[in-house]
């Protein structure tokens, strides 16, 4: 990989010779890029930068921080690229550590001089509970979410469903509809509801495993 440009640089940015590169996995673009073939590498982040953009909103990152998570997000997969052994789960992966990443930077954040009081922060650090919604590879820890997502309360569950639970989640304006609460309601209902979430998985073995893998 060491033809290969420092991902830190944004990687957003469009690369005109990109266009005639032809539809590959995965599979193919992690091995090119590890061999140190650039234009794979703007492919593959390509591919998936919308995805962590948009779990970067959705853990509430500040503003001022979000291209930092993002550009940390894809560094870490640059350093990781010789080591990925599954790549089928790459979605997963890169859902995963954009949250730990995001988690990680409203932290931060938090702890600077001026920051929000903790009921306001409670109201927008994102709880590890939101990493196992995406889902996970274990059937056992699957079904301990799917346990868990049960007894939190329907309205629970479908919010954080629908925050969390895709790839493409609706916006804020879509949520107030689908769910008929107040837009200025969603962030503070979501963190309880994690907390709530976090609370049942905490109660299961499984459900504590689950926590762990995106801690």
């Amino acid at each position: 990989m060491s033809g290969m440009t420092d991902p830190s640089r944004d990687p957003r940015v469009p690369d005109e010779s990109l266009s005639d590169i032809d539809e590959r996995t995965d599979a193919d673009l992690i091995a090119r890029c590890a061999e140190g073939d650039e234009r794979a590498w703007h492919e593959l982040v390509e591919r998936y930068g919308g995805l962590v953009h948009a779990t970067i909103r959705r853990a509430g990152v500040h503003a001022a921080d979000h291209d930092d998570v993002f550009q940390t997000v894809f560094a870490i997969l640059f350093r990781r690229l010789g080591t990925l052994h599954d790549v089928q789960s790459l979605p997963k992966w890169m859902i995963t550590t954009t949250v730990r990443e995001s988690w990680r930077a409203i932290r931060r954040r938090a702890l600077q001089p001026g920051a929000q009081t903790l009921t306001e922060r409670e109201a927008t650090v994102p709880s590890s509970a939101a990493g196992v919604v995406q889902g996970s590879e274990s059937a056992e820890i699957r079904a301990a979410v799917r346990e868990a997502l049960a007894g939190i309360g329907q309205r629970c569950r479908r919010l954080l469903e629908l925050l969390f639970g895709s790839a493409h989640p609706p916006d804020y304006a879509a949520v107030s509809r689908l769910l008929g609460i107040p837009v200025g309601s969603i962030g503070p209902t979501r963190a309880r509801c994690l907390a709530k979430l976090e609370k049942a998985l905490r109660g299961t073995a499984e459900g504590r495993a689950a926590l762990d893998s995106v801690e």
